[in-house]
């Protein structure tokens, strides 16, 4: 085809009278057959020769043209979506305007070289540096001299914008083919904001071709009506692969380094460029992935140093910058230049928590213009467009990229970061507010904000901040971080800890000099503030903050349970403020409840109550009536002293008060709640006390966090309610949750901690679990001897906790040992009729019953029962517990018909109260049968039996201690009934479990062990039973001693079936413990026996309720 000469020819507005400029492509009456095409021209007329599709000149190529300055990435890897949506929408038909936009550094040129190099030798494919005119001008050149197209002009000189024009005319013509035209580093708006722009100008509008742009700029991609294409972070599996390929290793990396690699990943923000940068430093200076992670990890300092270190990527113009943060830098040097409102909040927020920036914090900020809506909105609109922020609309909140903000801090001053560092924190101070329930979500909007801004800034403003972000963590459970807070505002204050007195707490004037141009230094205003709040310290309000920060540091203190420290402190804060304040001022108050808070934690109950009352009685009001925070205390501490009806009185006020004051869902209102659970839980009213546990569960967990202390408090609470209404298994489940939560939240060894640690225990006991709940008691106990002392509470509920499981695991004499200790400690400082004591009084009783100490054992059941009858009621659970411990007394000594009576009692009361399957009722129902086995009704005996074996092996299962008791028992039951078939099968298979889960000594598996013997001696298999009660002799010595009634029980049954005398009239002595198995025998040696098993009264030990809510 010959060449053709194209006339292009720019008719002046005034010349035509027709507005607007004109393309090719623009209308049909301007195109001069396939070739011809009108463009807009500021010459003259003007012409140009360029070459047919498929002619080639003198020496041409015959290939299609190939203009890429870089070569291909062998190390290029992912992007699979976005290569195909390129694929995609370069197919079209028309001209195809495409752009790729996103954070510097996202890999954008990559992606742009590696789909051209996709597309080589199947099109022309021209690539132009897009970054500013110069570039773009000299690249334009360069494909008209490769294409050689030619412009002549009629002058006979041509003009480098002629040769630009003839570009942009030769892409419009059908002679050029089919064609990408890539444009690299599009992000000057000023270049592309109009049709007149410098390079939008001689950009190709006609009807066919791809131009792809790579911009981080959204305003130039939708100026040039591009569709855009986001270009993002690479996937976990992408990054990983990118570095393994930077760092050149062909096999997977080591365990360490594999986890620094994905830790650089989220903290590079998986930024291709960045990743490039990093492998970079590593491959020079031969660090491997995990020594750079500890290097980042160091101090923000060393993360700017590292990250600013230049390295070299070839596919990338040869005067950009070359470290990780500068990539960010011409960016910011447009945004001053064309948005300085941008550049400002970007200032600001570089010094605020990267994630979650409320729009209300940056419009209150204070800075210039940010009120006005539309200039604000245009502000962020340019931050967005460069991908610098991100913004979840629905919420109004933006987020900075953790690179962009690094890069911020490097990109400004010295001078510069103070200043805005010091703007940032002034801003956060004024929105941040006091923390307080109703304000919570606040103050969780603000509270990263403020961990941001305080860093290792000084002055008052920083000090109150630490104060409030302290008393937040506090409140929210976070108590370790809290401390560090107070203790930094404290230290911030410059003031001896001394009581204010007639001279003030006394500074150096050196330190004066040093705190003010430290702070003249950061701000001239801040310094000013400082002076006057130096000048002014010892008004009155100084000294109440003062002692405020200090009462709230004791409040902390107890929180991580270093009570003595506590202690101390609130002592101090307690006279300061009475002294400076008056002993009638709201703060004094406080201060006696933070008090009186940790005296109840250590222990002394009875000053707490004393210093709860002063404070009710001193008549101090709320402005809705009563003092209702005084009530909850006061019921606390009446808890804990064991007048849990009156509790109940205090609490019930004070929830009432707190329900109709703050509503039913408050912070407060549940914690009230939460103790009137308590004490209907101690007076035996479990069925409601779950049920408000479980509304305040629900309540919490909304209005806190599932694990928040306070949250966690109430699920060891409701556990210990499910424990005591038998649900072992649940409770179980949830002690550990709890458990789990407290050790994450305050610690392996914090006493609240432990405490849950010592509940779980029990329940476990309750389940026959001994070892682990006694090695889990035993750590309890050696830590809270050396953390509390041997004589706090705690500690001697935990001996009793481990006492009641070497009672069940059957060793008596440690049990006793341990038992008297803690009725000894109790009975001092509780007193004989506190609750606790009375528990520790009726165990005991078990005890001596056990070792055949009857009389002592009888003397304290009688008086147990006769306590608690008084102090608790005929029907509570624990009265009825003493109710079955005497029958059970009375059974081994033989007085069976009051045994009868009693079991009926505890029975019927038990029956109405917790319901037919209680364990308790289980017990009872296990005991009574007994009863009748001993008065010789074996049917009745054998219906009983059944049933309550029957219930027990559906909750706990056949192997559980209870369920093996009612099996031994029921066996003892077939035996009398005669049938010994029967009861030796129902023997073995008792004695085979027994001995694997209590092992082969326990008292209860030689109980077993001699009711077998008997069976075998009955039926004339004498050589068996003989060698039984041999086993069950040496065992019973080792584990009971030789004195012992069982012992001396098994030596006679063994002489008796030696001797060949005839077993007739055999009692039976029965025994029967859900939570434990402990044989017994009668103590008439004369007759060989069957040993049952009964209940002891279906104590409950360890389930410590954890008192909650605020103190003050």
């Amino acid at each position: 085809m010959d060449s053709k000469l194209i006339l292009t020819q720019r008719i002046s507005e005034t010349q035509s009278g027709i507005t607007g400029n004109y393309s090719g492509n623009s209308g049909d009456g301007n195109n001069y057959g396939d070739s011809v095409n009108i463009a807009t021209n500021h010459g003259g007329v003007h012409y140009y020769r360029a070459l047919s599709e498929n002619e080639s000149g003198e020496g041409g190529p015959t290939q299609p043209y190939w203009m890429v300055p870089y070569s291909r990435n062998s190390r290029f890897v992912g992007r699979a979506g976005i290569l195909e949506s390129l694929e995609e929408q370069v197919g079209e038909d028309g001209l195809n305007r495409i752009a790729l936009h996103g954070l510097g550094g996202s890999g954008k040129t990559q992606i742009a070289l590696e789909y051209a190099y996709r597309l080589k030798d199947t099109r022309h494919i021209f690539w132009v540096h897009a970054s500013g005119f110069p570039k773009f001008r000299e690249d334009y050149t360069r494909i008209a001299r490769e294409a050689r197209i030619s412009v002549l002009s009629p002058t006979g000189e041509t003009n480098q914008e002629e040769v630009l024009q003839g570009v942009k005319l030769w892409f419009e013509s059908a002679g050029s083919g089919d064609w990408i035209l890539l444009l690299d580093n599009a992000d000057n708006v000023v270049d592309f904001e109009s049709n007149n722009s410098e390079i939008s100008r001689f950009l190709p509008q006609g009807a066919k071709g791809s131009i792809i742009l790579t911009t981080r700029s959204r305003a130039v991609a939708e100026r040039e009506g591009c569709n855009v294409i986001q270009v993002g972070k690479v996937s976990d599996v992408e990054g990983q692969e990118l570095f393994s390929r930077q760092l050149r290793i062909p096999d997977s990396l080591q365990a360490e380094d594999e986890q620094a690699v994905a830790n650089l990943l989220d903290f590079l923000g998986h930024l291709p460029l960045a990743i490039t940068g990093a492998a970079a430093f590593m491959l020079e200076t031969s660090t491997s992935p995990s020594d750079y992670w500890s290097l980042i990890q160091e101090s923000d300092k060393q993360a700017k140093r590292l990250l600013s270190s230049d390295f070299r990527v070839l596919a990338r113009e040869a005067d950009m910058t070359e470290s990780i943060l500068s990539t960010f830098f011409i960016t910011f040097d447009r945004i001053r230049l064309q948005t300085p409102m941008a550049a400002n909040i970007l200032r600001l927020i570089a010094f605020l928590d990267r994630q979650n920036i409320p729009k209300d914090l940056i419009v209150q900020s204070g800075l210039e213009g940010v009120s006005d809506s539309l200039d604000f909105r245009r502000a962020m609109g340019t931050l967005l467009g460069f991908s610098l922020v991100s913004e979840e609309r629905d919420r109004e909140v933006y987020e900075l990229h953790r690179l962009v903000q690094l890069s911020v801090h490097v990109y400004l001053s010295p001078r510069e970061v103070s200043e805005w560092r010091a703007r940032a924190t002034e801003a956060v101070s004024t929105l941040y507010p006091e923390y307080d329930h109703e304000v919570r979500h606040v103050c969780a909007v603000y509270l990263p904000h403020a961990l941001a801004v305080m860093g290792d800034s000084t002055g008052p403003t920083v000090d109150e901040l630490h104060c409030r972000v302290a008393s937040h963590l506090q409140s929210t459970g976070y108590y370790n971080d809290a401390e560090i807070h107070i203790r930094r505002c404290i230290s911030g204050e410059k003031i001896g800890h001394q009581v204010p007195g007639g001279v003030h707490g006394l500074i150096g004037i050196r330190t004066y000099i040093q705190q003010i141009l430290s702070l003249l230094v950061q701000s001239f205003s801040n310094a000013l503030r400082y002076i006057s709040f130096l000048l002014f310290r010892g008004h009155k309000r100084y000294y109440r903050r003062y002692w405020r920060r200090h009462g709230l540091l004791a409040i902390i203190l107890e929180s991580q349970g270093r009570y003595a420290e506590a202690e101390s402190l609130s002592r101090q804060v307690l006279r300061g403020t009475e002294k400076t304040l008056g002993p009638g001022h709201p703060d004094a108050r406080a201060c006696i409840y933070n008090l009186g808070a940790v005296l109840r934690e250590l222990g002394n109950y009875t000053e707490a109550e004393r210093m709860f009352r002063h404070a009710l009685e001193a008549k101090w009001w709320t402005a809705e009536g009563e003092d209702l925070t005084g009530l909850h205390n006061l019921g606390l501490a009446l808890c804990n002293l064991g007048r849990y009806e009156e509790a109940e009185g205090m609490l019930r006020r004070a929830m009432e008060g707190r329900e109709k004051a703050l509503g039913s869902e408050h912070f407060g209102t549940l914690a009230t709640a939460h103790n009137l659970a308590w004490a209907l839980t101690s007076l035996g009213r479990f069925e409601e006390a779950e049920n408000i546990y479980r509304k305040v569960q629900d309540g919490e967990q909304r209005s806190l966090r599932p694990e928040h202390p306070q949250t966690l408090t109430c699920t060891n609470n409701l556990a210990s309610v499910l424990d005591k209404r038998g649900k072992y298994h649940e409770a179980e489940e949830e002690y550990r949750r709890a458990l789990e939560g407290f050790e994450k939240a305050l610690g392996p060894e914090h006493p609240t901690t432990l405490d849950v640690i010592k509940n779980l225990a029990s329940v476990l006991t309750e389940l026959g679990q001994y070892q682990e709940a006694m090695e889990m008691l035993w750590h309890v106990l050696e830590s809270h001897e050396k953390s509390l002392g041997p004589g706090h509470p705690d500690t001697i509920a935990t001996l009793h906790n481990l006492g009641w499981a070497l009672y069940k695991r059957g060793w008596y004499d440690q049990a006793e040992l341990a038992l008297e200790r803690v009725l000894l400690a109790r009975e001092k400082v509780l007193g004989l009729e506190h609750p606790d004591t009375l528990d520790a009084l009726s165990h005991l009783a078990l005890v001596f019953k056990d070792l055949e100490k009857y009389e002592e054992a009888k003397g304290m059941s009688q008086a147990a029962l006769k306590l608690r009858e008084k102090v608790l009621g005929q029907e509570h659970p624990h009265t009825l517990a003493s109710v079955s411990n005497l029958a059970h007394l009375y059974s081994d000594l033989g007085d069976h018909q009051e045994a009868k009576l009693l079991n009926l009692r505890a029975l019927s009361a038990r029956e109405a109260h917790l319901g037919p399957d209680h364990p308790d009722t289980l017990a009872s129902t296990a005991n009574l049968a007994r009863c009748y086995f001993d008065l010789g009704e074996y049917a009745t005996a054998e219906h009983l039996q059944r049933r309550a074996l029957s219930v027990s092996t559906e909750l706990y299962g056949e192997e559980h201690p209870d369920t093996l008791t009612l099996m031994n028992n029921l066996g003892a039951t077939l035996g009398r009934l005669g049938r010994p078939s029967c009861a030796e099968d129902m023997f073995r298979k008792t004695l085979s479990a027994r001995e694997e889960l209590l092992g082969s000594e326990h008292p209860d598996t030689l109980a077993t062990l001699q009711n077998l013997a008997d069976v075998l001696g009955e039926v004339g298999r004498h050589g068996d039973s003989v060698a039984m009660l041999g086993r069950a002799l040496g065992g019973c010595e080792r584990s009971l001693g030789a004195g012992h009634g069982t012992t001396r029980m098994c030596s006679m049954n063994s002489y008796t079936i030696q001797t060949g005398e005839s077993k007739q009239n055999t009692v039976m002595h029965n025994r029967y413990s859900l939570n434990s198995l402990i044989p017994k025998v009668t103590p008439q040696p004369q007759n060989r026996q069957p040993h049952m098993t009964t209940r002891p009264g279906c104590e409950h030990v360890g389930n410590k309720s954890l008192g909650t809510g605020p103190a003050a």
